[in-house]
């Protein structure tokens, strides 16, 4: 159990073959965050993440980074973030109710997303790293809930949608 921490629970800022397995990760800023360099094999299994009031998942910069079984709930910015990475494998999952405040990206419009996973990439959309693609990615198996609807700025757009990508390659969804 990771708790009540006023920064990230857990952090890995570069690395090969770990696995973050059963852990309850609850009521931090961020749960799990893996952006740093090279995050190569990362398994992310059976976790329950939730009630964080940031991101419950960052991964990025990596290769083969896998999330399965994982219970991802209430995070308040997203459920699972995900940039710069060749074959992400999110699979028998259940995503509910993240992204209660979304994100606001103002280039070049406004652009408000409620979401449950959002895989980000493409240069300047978001103002972590910039990005450029997520390849190879499968999500499988997994249980989404809407958040609901929800406003649209003026000028801009708004998304409602459990899977955002701005630029993915082999994108594959199923069951």
């Amino acid at each position: 159990l990771v708790r009540d921490t006023t920064v990230t629970a857990l952090r890995i800022n570069n690395g090969y073959n770990n696995t973050i397995q059963n852990s309850i990760i609850t009521e931090n800023v961020d749960g799990i965050d893996a952006s740093g360099a090279n995050i190569n094999n990362l398994n992310i299994i059976n976790n329950q993440i939730y009630a964080n009031s940031g991101i419950g998942a960052n991964v990025a910069n990596g290769l083969q980074i896998n999330l399965w079984g994982n219970g991802i709930e209430t995070n308040a910015v997203a459920g699972i973030v995900a940039y710069d990475i060749q074959a992400l494998n999110i699979e028998g999952g259940y995503c509910e109710r993240n992204g209660a405040v979304g994100y606001t990206f103002t280039s070049p419009e406004t652009l408000s997303i409620k979401d449950d996973i959002i895989l980000l990439s493409g240069g300047k959309t978001l103002s972590l790293t910039p990005s450029q693609n997520v390849s190879g990615c499968r999500i499988a198996g997994v249980s989404f809930t809407a958040y609901g609807s929800g406003d649209v700025p003026s000028p801009g757009l708004s998304i409602d949608c459990h899977i955002f990508a701005t630029a993915a390659d082999n994108l594959i969804v199923e069951n």
